[in-house]
Formats: C-alpha cells, sequence, structure tokens
C-alpha cells in the first residue's frame, strides 16, 4: 500500500479516537406505537395489603418468646399471670397445639405455680372463664379466636359465605388470630380474594373475589368516564343536571340533612320566693272591716 495512504489511515484513526462518540437512539416507528396503543391493556388486580408484603418485627418476636424466662412475667400480679396465660394458649394455637390444658399445667407452663391461693381462685373462678380469648370446656382452657380456621380452605368458606350473607369483609387482623400461619395461606390464595385498606386505622379487610363479576370496560368509557368532573358539586347539582339531560333520578330516598329538630321552649319557672314576716302568721292580725249587710 501506498505510504502515503497508510499515513493518512493512521491520522484518520487518531482523530477518530480523541473525538467523543455519540449514540443515537433508536427511534420507535409510528407502525409500533400503534400495535401498541391498540393492544388492550390487562387489568391489574390489586396487589397484596403491605401487611403481608413486609414481614412484622412484632410477629417475629412472639415466636421466639419465652415464658418462662421473660422478666414482665415474674411480677405476680393477678392480670400479669392472665395475661401470660392467654398469650401463652394464644402461642400454641398459632403452633397447631389445639389441647386444651389445666389450670395447673398453664401455670406450670408459665412458671407461676408459686402463686396466692385467692389469686389462683380468682383465675379458676372468675377472669379464665369470663375471657373472649379463652374457651372453657371439662375444667380444661384453650385459645379462642373469632373464626376458628385450620387451613385454606376454611378461611375460603369464611369469606364465601360472609359475600353471599352480605356480611362484608374479615380483618386480616382476625385471621391472623384464628388461622395458623395465616400470611402464607392468605398469599397462596391471593387469586381468589381482595382487600380493602380501612382510612381511619389502616387495617387490611379481606373479601372474597367472584371472577364471574369481573367486567371489562374498554378504555374509551373509561376515559368518559374520568373527563366527568364532579368536585364541588351538591346532590341538588347533579340531580339538576341529570334531569336537563332527560334522566330521572331515584325517588324514596331521605336526604342526607336532615332537619333538625327544633328546641321547645321551656316555660318559665316559679321561683321559689322567701316569705317575709312569717312571725305574724297566726291569729295575731285582726280583721277590722266592716261586716257585710
Amino acid at each position: 500500500m501506498d505510504p502515503s495512504l497508510m499515513k493518512d489511515l493512521n491520522a484518520f484513526k487518531k482523530r477518530s479516537l480523541n473525538q467523543p462518540a455519540i449514540e443515537s437512539k433508536k427511534q420507535v416507528s409510528n407502525t409500533a406505537m400503534v400495535e401498541s396503543v391498540r393492544k388492550p391493556k390487562k387489568r391489574r388486580r390489586p396487589e397484596l395489603p403491605p401487611q403481608l408484603l413486609q414481614q412484622s418485627k412484632k410477629q417475629a418476636a412472639n415466636q421466639a418468646f419465652n415464658y418462662k424466662t421473660h422478666t414482665q412475667i415474674r411480677t405476680k400480679s393477678r392480670f400479669s399471670i392472665l395475661s401470660s396465660i392467654v398469650d401463652l394458649v394464644k402461642n400454641r394455637y398459632q403452633n397447631k397445639e389445639f389441647e386444651p390444658l389445666t389450670l395447673d399445667e398453664l401455670l406450670d407452663l408459665t412458671k407461676n405455680t408459686d402463686i396466692k391461693s385467692y389469686d389462683k381462685e380468682w383465675l379458676a373462678d372468675e377472669s379464665l372463664k369470663n375471657n373472649p380469648k379463652i374457651l372453657f370446656k371439662d375444667d380444661k382452657y384453650s385459645f379462642k379466636p373469632k373464626y376458628a380456621l385450620r387451613d385454606k380452605k376454611s378461611l375460603i368458606r369464611l369469606l364465601e359465605k360472609h359475600d353471599q350473607s352480605g356480611l362484608g369483609g374479615v380483618l386480616l387482623d382476625d385471621v391472623r388470630e384464628g388461622l395458623p400461619n395465616a400470611d402464607e395461606i392468605v398469599k397462596s390464595i391471593s387469586d381468589k380474594i381482595m382487600f380493602v385498606t380501612r382510612s381511619n386505622d389502616k387495617k387490611a379487610i379481606l373479601f372474597y373475589y367472584d371472577s364471574s363479576y369481573a367486567v371489562h370496560v374498554d378504555e374509551e368509557n373509561q376515559k368518559h368516564w374520568r373527563s366527568v368532573a364532579v368536585e364541588g358539586l351538591a346532590e341538588p347539582d347533579i340531580e339538576k343536571y341529570l334531569s336537563n339531560c332527560g334522566i330521572s333520578t331515584m325517588t324514596g330516598v331521605s336526604s342526607a340533612l336532615q332537619k333538625r329538630p327544633e328546641k321547645r321552649k321551656g316555660g318559665k319557672r316559679k321561683k321559689n320566693m322567701r316569705l317575709l314576716n312569717s312571725h305574724l302568721v297566726g291569729d295575731v292580725l285582726k280583721d277590722y272591716s266592716e261586716p257585710s249587710k
């Protein structure tokens, strides 16, 4: 090769290395954009509540709880002993130990065998029998959850029953209380349940999800629905707008703002007047009026 050409080639390579390279982004073709618009978006199911996605530290601490070495339980007040017994039977239920225990067995497991006799009588005759979380039967005690659930089938039946009876949903805390390994079971049946987070206390409520009621609404109708702004409009304004469009509203429903009953005006109370000259009452005064003819 000609040495002058080689010299020019090497000079070109050096200039190209010194200059920064800028990569051009691939432009999306119009056909690809049209295809992406035409494809219907799949309706995403709501994700699981954050109570299930994040492992609770409190739950892990309860699993590693030792009733024999815990310092708070070593106080011998009757209420601390009662609390330790309730926590014990609940922990046994969560570990799938459903066998009931006698009072002496409960006191032995919680290291409270040396309590006073009147405290023991109070536990046996009053507190444990009347406790809503304790089931008393045949002189034995066991845990009594709000919903006694054993597996995912019983949970699905409970949600179906609430749905068919119009009872609404079930609190996730109640499901956790009555179903061992509740978080894993709820995750496994996520396609058959849906949840709503309550705004006042941020608690999750589980509902039965019936896929037969799922209706697909195209994007055009969704856009029309969302484009109608009703902020700042009261019910009479909406009702007037519907009537102008030829749509009749539902009648026979009491208005949300009911008239307050008028307060009754109380009658004037008679004041208790203090009597004066009470010492003149009796035969002290004489009547000097002329007798009538």
